[in-house]
């Protein structure tokens, strides 16, 4: 089955995301996850945006 999710996120503990992100790959790896795309600070082309990842 393929699954598809788009995660939009603003931080408000960010040691606490660190951690969690730092166990997450490993479970993710165990299901062949494939990440098709991140960005640490994307660029808002029009309108506004109040998250800090994609």
């Amino acid at each position: 089955m393929t699954v598809y999710a788009i995660a939009q996120l603003r931080f408000t503990d960010r040691p606490a995301y660190d951690r969690y992100q730092s166990r997450f790959m490993g479970v993710f790896a165990q299901y062949a996850g494939t990440i098709l795309a991140a960005d640490e600070a994307p660029a808002v082309i029009e309108g506004d945006w109040d998250r800090e990842k994609v």
